[in-house]
């Protein structure tokens, strides 16, 4: 699971999002048409095909130095779900909550939700120019920082609001929305970002059909994350979204 180099349209040609599957050996036994996904618990409890997924990540993760390093010190959210495929059979599909190492895409996992060649065209750029802005405040003086902290926090406002209105959520019908149309007011930070929406937009873009749904912390504890332990969806920024997409 090699991590890809910053986004930008070369990078995007190259990823494969097919990568993010992997075919469970032995396959489970059982009829599974006509189910319906299975969304965790609030305590987290998840389908038992979700919650071998989840292992499975674990150990993909234990033994991938490459993802230790990009993580650090910090942890992460990250997500599986669990998707029959048709001929290919019943297997499970990988995504991480945000970014890692300010990245949005890694090779293995799924892409973000937004449209990629889009997001190329500004992203970056705006990400330099509020770099350059921060190490201006820096050094400024007191007048002119405070003056360069209001036009920081200006750029970074619609920088995120231009990525907002680049998000496409789509419902099991192929109905899209912006992400804004979900929210009174402005998203909430890291809104569509989950690793949730992430993996039910992949399993529509690859025509797989959802069958079960855990997210998993993976990284030191911390209040209300425990390392290993399954969590149920964030209400608040993901139960929107993940209503419409699974409708």
């Amino acid at each position: 699971m090699a991590i890809a180099p910053a986004i930008g349209l070369d990078t995007i040609a190259r990823f494969d999002p097919r990568a993010a599957w992997t075919r469970f050996d032995p396959q489970p036994i059982g009829n599974f048409a006509g189910q319906r996904c299975a969304v965790p618990h609030r305590d987290g409890h998840a389908h038992p095909l979700a919650e071998r997924a989840a292992r499975a990540l674990g150990e993909q993760l234990r033994c991938d130095p490459t993802m230790a390093s990009a993580l650090g010190r910090g942890g992460k959210m990250f997500g599986v779900l669990v998707v029959d495929a048709g001929p290919e059979g019943i297997g499970w599909l990988r995504a991480f909550s945000g970014m890692i190492a300010r990245r949005w895409l890694i090779e293995g996992f799924a892409p973000p939700c937004f449209d990629l060649h889009e997001v190329a065209t500004f992203w970056p750029s705006g990400e330099d120019e509020l770099v350059a802005l921060t190490e201006r405040i820096a050094v400024a003086s007191v007048p002119e920082r405070e003056a360069l902290l209001r036009s920081r926090k200006e750029r970074s406002r619609a920088l995120w609001d231009r990525l907002y209105r680049a998000y496409r959520i789509a419902d099991g019908g192929g109905k899209f929305r912006a992400l804004d149309a979900f929210f009174s007011g402005r998203p909430p930070s890291g809104a569509g970002d989950c690793a949730g929406p992430k993996l039910l937009a992949l399993a529509q873009h690859l025509g797989m059909r959802a069958l079960a749904l855990a997210e998993t912390w993976w990284g030191p504890d911390r209040p209300g994350r425990q390392h290993g332990r399954l969590y149920a969806p964030c209400g608040h920024k993901c139960g929107p979204l993940l209503a419409h997409m699974l409708r």
